[in-house]
C-alpha cells in the first residue's frame, strides 16, 4: 500500500507527504523523525513543542499531516486541535499519545482530527496511519473501530458527557480545576456572557445544578 501510494505522489509530481511533529518531548519527537524519514514517502518539514506552535509554523511551510499529542490537558487540547482544523482545514491532524483512547478518541474525532493512535503502537502502523489520513480518509485502531460500530447499532451506552462540545468540555474541565467563570473567560480569550452559557449548557445536558456537581461528575469520569 505504501509503495503504490508512494508511485502515485511521484507520477502527480506532488512530492512525499509534508508533516510537522508537535511533542513536547523533543526525544520523542528525535524518535518519530527517525522512523518517517527513513521512508521516502515521507519528508519532515517542521518540529514544535505543541499543536499551537506547530499552526503558527503553517504560514511558512507547507503540511500535509500534523501529527500531535494533545497533551495532559486532555480535553483542553482537543479543543484547540478544533480551532486549527477550522483554521487550516487541509492540514489532516493525527493524535499520537498516551492518554486514554477510550476516553479521548471520540471527541477528537469530532473535533475534526483524521485519526488518533497510542504512543505504544508499532513503527508499522504509525506508517500506515500516517500515510492513511493524508488522503483524507480516518485512522482507527481495532478498538476504535469497534467502539464505533456499537454506537452504530444501538449497542453503545451513550455517556452524558459525550455530547458536549469541545468547547463545553474544556470549560467543564476548566470549571474542575477550580477556575472561575471570569478566569476561563481570561484564559480562552470569551466574554464572560459566553463562559457563562457555555457553563449553562453544561448543567442543563449534565443534569447538574452547580460547580460542586460539575467539579464531582469531572472527577468521577476521570476528566480532571
Amino acid at each position: 500500500m505504501l509503495a503504490s501510494a508512494l508511485s502515485a505522489r511521484l507520477t502527480m509530481d506532488i512530492g512525499p507527504i509534508k508533516v510537522v511533529l508537535a511533542d513536547e518531548n523533543a526525544i520523542f519527537r528525535a524518535g518519530v523523525s527517525q522512523i518517517l524519514s527513513e521512508n521516502p514517502l515521507f519528508q519532515i518539514t517542521g518540529y514544535a513543542r505543541t499543536a499551537l506552535d506547530a499552526a503558527h509554523l503553517f504560514r511558512n511551510l507547507t503540511c500535509d499531516v500534523l501529527i500531535t499529542d494533545i497533551g495532559q490537558s486532555g480535553r483542553n487540547g482537543v479543543a484547540m486541535l478544533e480551532h486549527i482544523k477550522k483554521e487550516y482545514p487541509m492540514v489532516q491532524i493525527l493524535v499520537l499519545t498516551q492518554l486514554s483512547e477510550k476516553l479521548y478518541a471520540v471527541p477528537a474525532l469530532k473535533a475534526g482530527v483524521s485519526g488518533f493512535i497510542s504512543k505504544d503502537t508499532s513503527p508499522d502502523d504509525l506508517i500506515k496511519a500516517v500515510s492513511q489520513v493524508s488522503t483524507g480518509n480516518k485512522y482507527l485502531s481495532p478498538w476504535l473501530a469497534q467502539d464505533l460500530v456499537s454506537r452504530l447499532n444501538g449497542t453503545h451506552r451513550p455517556i452524558l458527557h459525550e455530547t458536549l462540545s469541545a468547547r463545553e468540555m474544556q470549560t467543564l474541565c476548566l470549571i474542575a480545576g477550580g477556575k472561575t467563570v471570569g478566569l476561563i473567560a481570561d484564559e480562552l480569550n470569551l466574554s464572560v456572557k459566553t463562559v457563562s452559557a457555555y457553563r449553562s449548557r453544561l448543567l442543563k445536558k449534565l443534569s447538574l445544578t452547580n460547580n460542586a456537581e460539575l467539579i464531582r461528575y469531572a472527577i468521577d469520569h476521570d476528566l480532571a
